[in-house]
């Protein structure tokens, strides 16, 4: 059995809303140069969409079609 590579689409943050007045989870996904890069970014935020299908569609579409960006999911 060949052993399988785990898929790390990006990463899960909770922090305190005051809004809300509880902790929520979002969920982040960053460029691949991000952390050796000094971009300015644009910025998508979703809020209860389909995270892995707009987090992939975002990564196939910046490889020339849209800019580069990060995208955070509510």
């Amino acid at each position: 059995q060949s052993r399988g590579e785990d898929i790390i689409v990006g990463r899960s943050i909770e922090m305190h809303s005051k809004i809300y007045n509880k902790d929520i989870r979002l969920s982040v996904v960053l460029p691949r140069e991000y952390a050796e890069s000094e971009v300015r970014y644009p910025v998508l935020y979703s809020v209860q969409t389909y995270f892995l299908h707009i987090a992939g569609t975002v990564e196939h579409l910046s490889r020339g079609q849209i800019p580069k960006m990060i995208y955070v999911h509510l």
